[in-house]
This record gives structure tokens, sequence and C-alpha cells, in this order.
């Protein structure tokens, strides 16, 4: 499929400091149109890096993931937009059936792409983090990323999904995990402040009937329910739960109920590991 025989595409990528995984990342997208990088004042050569493989470099100060995403998005050329990570990577099956998707006529507005997710090294399948759906190639006009922590785009229009995924190189090591746990619990403290941020010990049953009310008015899709508890519970930053084993339901979760002991060691360590990052968010919000 030549470029001239569907929608031109841009990628876009943000980052500070990823020499690390940069490399990777772009090669990746460099069957695109147009790669716009928007850097936060790296130190290393990330710069450098993207500079090398064509990008468009733009540098400004970090004000948060959506707001740079929505910078980054608005330097696109084409309408097209296709969202990556530097520590992301997309896979060749997945780039073909991108083309494939852009070659027909359509009034979709965005497409969501699974994330396979590596832990470690180790591809996590199991747990609550596959298949990990995530709207990343969107049509610029009418859509905005929105949130600070957990920042997500936004589009006018019907959806669709694709299959293959996006391979994301999420966490290096046990600190690493540590500490993005840490950072996201900043910016999610940052934004419940700004929503007048309300603290309980229950879970309110209120917000699990909305939820249920609004799953049942659409589309009943395993997907569609995930989403909507993405946005509606996991992610509800002005809400706190303190509940005294909320640590515990979270391991519990992820290691049985979400099946995370299929994926061996890996797998528990990972569910420990995120329990810990829970109690670390819940003794931030205390404090």
């Amino acid at each position: 499929m030549t470029a001239e025989a569907r929608p031109r595409v841009t990628a876009m990528v943000i980052a500070f400091n990823e020499e690390q995984d940069l490399d990777e990342c772009l090669a990746s997208l460099a069957w695109c149109d147009e790669i716009v990088f928007v850097d936060s004042g790296s130190t290393d050569r990330t710069r450098e890096i993207a500079e090398r493989h064509g990008a468009r470099i733009f540098v400004r100060p970090f004000a948060g993931f959506s707001d740079q995403k929505n910078f980054a998005a608005a330097q696109a050329r084409y309408d097209w937009v296709l969202s990556v990570d530097a520590d992301e990577r997309v896979s060749d099956d997945l780039r073909e059936e991108i083309l494939h998707a852009l070659s027909g006529k359509s009034a979709v507005a965005g497409f969501y792409i699974p994330r396979l997710n590596l832990w470690l090294g180790i591809p996590i399948r199991h747990g609550g983090w596959w298949p990990d759906h995530t709207l990343r190639l969107y049509r610029r006009s009418g859509a905005r990323w929105v949130g600070h922590a957990h920042e997500a785009v936004v589009v006018e229009g019907p959806t669709g999904v694709l299959r293959h995924p996006i391979v994301h190189k999420s966490l290096d090591d046990v600190h690493d995990h540590l500490r993005k746990g840490l950072c996201a619990s900043v910016l999610e403290l940052k934004e419940a402040k700004s929503r007048d941020l309300r603290l309980c010990w229950f879970p309110p049953l209120g917000l699990y009937f909305s939820w249920l009310r609004e799953f049942l008015s659409g589309p009943r899709t395993m997907l569609r329910a995930r989403m909507l508890y993405k946005e509606r519970l996991k992610n509800k930053v002005d809400l706190a739960w303190l509940l005294p084993f909320h640590p515990f339901l979270r391991f519990f979760y992820m290691y049985v109920v979400r099946a995370g002991f299929r994926d061996g060691a890996a797998g528990f360590w990972l569910a420990y590991v995120a329990a810990v990052v829970e109690a670390l968010k819940m003794l931030r919000i205390w404090e």
C-alpha cells in the first residue's frame, strides 16, 4: 500500500531523557509520513536520536501529559495521528494492519490498539495487563487529550479496534516500577485537588450502579465494559477509597481474579509490587 493510496499519518512522540529506548521506537515509525517529536528539555542524546530519524523536533517545558500531547497533535500536518510513547514500538503486524485499516473509506474517528506490556523484559498476558486497549490512532479534528495522571484522547465519532499490539517496555526493574508509581501518585494528587478530593472508607455503590446503567445503555462488549470501568471507577482521581485492605485486594484481583498466576513468578511479583505501590499512593493521600 503506497502512501498516495491512503490517508497520510503523523506519528507523535513526547519524551524526556529517553535515549535508552528511543531509537527502537522511532525506527518502528519509519513508515509514517512524518514524526512530530516534542522534548521536555532532555539532557542526554534524546534529541540527537530524534534528529537522526528525521523527526520534526519541538522543545517545550513539561506541563502535563495531556498538555504536551495536545501541543504535539497541533503541530501535525495530517489529520490521522498515531500517538506512541518513547518506550513503545509498533509491531510489524500492527503496521500492516493500520495501513490496511486506513486504506478503506470509513467514518471511524479512532482505533483502540492493544498493548503488550513487558515487565522486567517479560511479556505479561494476564493480571489485567492484557490486552490493555488504548486509543492511539485517531483523527486529529475534533479530538483532545484530557487528564493529568491517566491521560486519554477523546474523539468525536465511532471507534474501531485493531488486533495487533503496540509493544510497551513499561518497567525495566522493580525500582523503576516504584519510582513511576510514586510519580503517578503526584500527578493523581494534583488532579484530585483540582476536583475537590473526597475520601471515603467504603466503595460508593452509586458509582457501580452508574457504570452498570451506562454499560447496559450501549453495546455490551468486554472492551466497552473495561473502558467504562477505567473512566468511571479505576481512574476516578477525585475519589480516594481508604479501604484497610485495599493493597491486599489489589494483589488478589491481579493474581487470582485476573489470573496473574498464569504468568508464573513474574505474575506473582508484579501483583505484589502493584499492591505495594497502591499502599504508597494511599499513604501519600493520607499524608
